[in-house]
């Protein structure tokens, strides 16, 4: 890889070395890369292509700092064997898209198979302390925490950073988080407002079913 090359470089808290970029397996594909002095994007499809066992995660976030109620979410698509086979999205409120992404890699961990190679693909740096210790500065100690536990079920896991605008799956991902997002804002101040409707004693036309809102 060059050295001008950003793409695994990116200025992270934590530098990832050469088992953190790839799992297991794929240090021989990355030196080879490297040795040749082949670009970075080429460097991604040569281990991605060669190696079919991995569960490559792409995973992004979204957060709206500029309300109040600060809603986040995060999504994931999961590929296998060459295929999608699934695609997840959570959200909430009060937090932040590092919170909702720790949250999701902790259940993706849960849910693959236990054994497996997991390589999570995003464009958030913040991401790769995943499995570093917590201090009493870390943010988000307990989900750390819990991402270390699930981590040694697997073989490998790692966290590779990649170019957003080159990763059509990460930008979906993105897409998907800011819109679970919104809903979560959205049916936050409907409540609201049916439940102010209510203690005034007002009629709302539109209003839904009773059993559909939860308060």
């Amino acid at each position: 890889m060059g050295r001008n090359d950003s793409l695994h470089r990116a200025t992270p808290p934590c530098t990832l070395d050469a088992q953190q970029d790839h799992p297991e397996g794929h240090r021989e594909l990355q030196n080879y890369a490297r040795a040749e002095g082949i670009s970075a994007d080429i460097e991604d499809k040569i281990i991605m292509t060669e190696d079919t066992s991995t569960y490559y995660v792409w995973i992004g976030g979204s957060c709206d700092y500029g309300h109040k109620e600060r809603a986040g979410g995060a999504a994931v698509v999961i590929e296998h064997n060459g295929n999608i086979i699934s695609r997840d999205v959570i959200s909430d409120l009060h937090t932040t898209e590092f919170r909702m992404m720790l949250t999701l890699m902790v259940k993706v961990m849960q849910e693959i198979p236990e054994g497996s190679d997991i390589l999570f693909l995003t464009n958030a740096a913040y991401i790769q302390n995943f499995d570093k210790t917590p201090t009493a500065k870390s943010a988000n100690p307990d989900l750390i925490i819990q991402c270390i536990e699930e981590k040694k079920r697997h073989n490998s896991v790692g966290v590779k950073i990649v170019q957003y605008h080159k990763s059509p799956l990460l930008i979906e991902t993105h897409d998907m988080a800011t819109e679970a997002m919104a809903k979560t804002r959205k049916e936050f101040h409907q409540k609201n407002k049916y439940k102010q409707y209510r203690r005034d004693g007002k009629h709302i036309p539109d209003e839904p079913p009773i059993s559909s809102v939860h308060f």
